[in-house]
């Protein structure tokens, strides 16, 4: 367990003791949920178990089925196709705060791989992942299990692989697990997301687009559900802005008047995450910066 996870650990006295250590040993074999599949385990661990309260709370949501924006980027080099599709983009931001784009760019060979390269890495075996588990938010590739499995009520069944992958903060190479290394070399050179209708990328309006545009865009709450049978497997792409320097954000003065005033103060990336991770991933975390 590296430093920084346990730091972490040290400022959540309101864990039980008993839950405490059964957390810190999921953690610590570093073996995550797939982990416990190869085991063999035929009981759920305690730490998964949702309340039942949560369970009925569950059963009583409406589930709708909608079909978000889908924009057509084909042709977007050209003045008037530019346009149209700016003007889409925002609407969609505005009104729901997702979209899917189609004829992208992204060949869909590359999204392909991209998913089976996914499928390499958490397909191997354990003690070769544990070279790369990790709750340190600065290294360059770390492989883990629930990113807010020391804060959330309950632990979800995920593992996680992150690679960074911004111009300004890139690994090497030589840094990404070899079993997905071309995909992922390829793919950064793309701007990609998840495909939930064949070929087509999800974009979500996250929390950092919703303050700069004062709330003008909206950061739709959102989740993934597990698969009943087998895995489930998605490639999202995180833009958070420059952490490295470090720069301010907030509303942008060009949408801030008398009648329309700053609903958000200023803070950087590493403010953002310093909060953002030291809370559960459930519901926003804009609040904390409202005036």
């Amino acid at each position: 367990m590296d430093n920084s996870n346990a730091k972490n650990i040290a400022n959540h006295s309101t864990v039980d003791s008993d839950r405490f250590k059964e957390l810190k040993a999921f953690d610590d074999g570093k073996a995550g949920v797939k982990g416990l599949v190869d085991a063999g385990i035929t009981n759920l661990p305690r730490i998964f178990i949702r309340p039942p309260e949560e369970l009925i709370e569950e059963k009583n949501i409406g589930h709708l089925q909608v079909q978000v924006p889908v924009i057509d980027f084909s042709g977007i080099q050209g003045g008037d196709k530019s346009n149209s599709v700016i003007d889409e983009i925002r609407q969609a931001s505005e009104e729901w705060g997702f979209f899917q784009e189609i004829n992208h760019g992204v060949p869909q060979s590359l999204l392909d791989e991209m998913i089976d390269g996914a499928h390499r890495f958490h397909e191997q075996d354990a003690e070769v992942k544990k070279q790369y588990y990790s709750r340190d938010l600065l290294r360059m590739v770390r492989y883990f299990s629930n990113g807010d499995l020391f804060e959330s009520s309950t632990a979800n069944w995920n593992d996680c692989l992150a690679i960074k992958l911004t111009a300004s903060n890139q690994a090497e190479p030589d840094e990404l697990p070899e079993v997905c290394r071309s995909p992922v070399i390829d793919y950064a050179s793309h701007w990609a997301d998840v495909p939930l209708i064949p070929g087509s990328l999800t974009v979500n309006i996250g929390d950092l687009l919703q303050i700069i545009s004062n709330d003008r865009f909206k950061s739709a709450e959102h989740r993934v559900i597990a698969n009943r049978i087998g895995p489930r497997v998605s490639v999202p792409c995180f833009f958070g802005g420059v952490s490295t320097p470090a720069r301010k954000y907030g509303p942008l003065k060009e949408l801030i008047s008398e009648e329309s005033p700053a609903l958000y103060k200023e803070f950087t990336v590493p403010e953002y995450a310093q909060n953002f991770f030291s809370m559960p991933y459930d519901g926003s975390h804009r609040d904390i910066w409202k005036i």
